[in-house]
């Protein structure tokens, strides 16, 4: 049995409470606006912290002590024909109606800070990411560019033990933005540890390319353009990286 070696996931931030809800995974979820304005996702484990009950209200400063997770959502296809006056064009697009009453949609990941502490300050703290994993992927669009780690830390759940005691974990997957000549230094699985701080993503996604990100081309093939041009505002919160050690075999 090989003794298990846990990677760095430490985060600090504080910030404003605006938002609150639930999902049905039981967890509780929260935005806070950090210091940078950059709107940060704390997720509460069915509604706790470290097992604890909380009390909290949108309005709270709070100042939260933690790890990054990703998190499993489904965006459903039902949320592009929210907006008034989209539902009437379902009922000329059967296929695409079915498949939206089923309730069908394209799963996406949140990234989010888990509180091993939460406490309400008396000034806002300068927001501070370190983590340390193994490059997984990487890949840049326009003048951004990303890489996603493969993080074991010691929150990550244990998937399987094997016969001589050695223990698998389900990585957290976390993705990072990075200076342009820091992400040519990368290579694939290489281990980096990178600090800094959150960068946020907002972009608007049509329905036509959710579609085909869910395989349904034969479906969007069908559509008209008024339709496919339906879309969504979707925000993605990453690592803004400052400062990488990138390790040697």
């Amino acid at each position: 049995m090989q003794e298990e070696r846990f990677d760095l996931n430490q985060v600090k931030v504080s910030g404003r409470i605006y938002k609150i809800w639930a999902r049905s995974d039981g967890n509780i979820y929260m935005r806070i606006e950090n210091e940078n304005k950059e709107r940060v996702t704390i997720a509460l484990p069915e509604g706790q912290v470290n097992g604890e009950d909380v009390s909290l209200k949108s309005g709270d400063e709070i100042l939260v002590e933690g790890y990054l997770k990703d998190f499993a959502y489904q965006d459903r296809l039902s949320q592009f024909f929210r907006s008034d006056g989209r539902l009437k064009y379902l009922q000329e697009l059967p296929e695409l109606q079915t498949l939206v009453n089923s309730g069908a949609g394209v799963q996406r990941y949140m990234m989010a800070v888990v509180p091993e502490t939460l406490t309400i300050p008396e000034t806002r703290s300068k927001t501070e990411v370190k983590v340390e994993g193994n490059v997984f992927r990487k890949w840049h669009f326009e003048d951004t560019y990303c890489v996603r780690l493969l993080v074991f830390d010691e929150n990550t759940p244990i998937d399987t033990v094997r016969e001589n005691g050695d223990i698998h974990r389900t990585p957290h997957s976390i993705v990072a933005i990075v200076p342009k000549e820091m992400y040519k230094q990368i290579n694939f699985q290489q281990r980096v540890r990178i600090s800094g701080t959150f960068a946020e993503r907002i972009y608007y996604e049509r329905l036509i390319k959710t579609l085909k990100i869910m395989n349904y081309e034969s479906v969007s093939s069908q559509i008209p353009e008024v339709v496919e041009n339906f879309g969504i505002t979707i925000a993605q919160l990453y690592v803004g990286v400052k400062s990488m050690i990138a390790f040697t075999k």
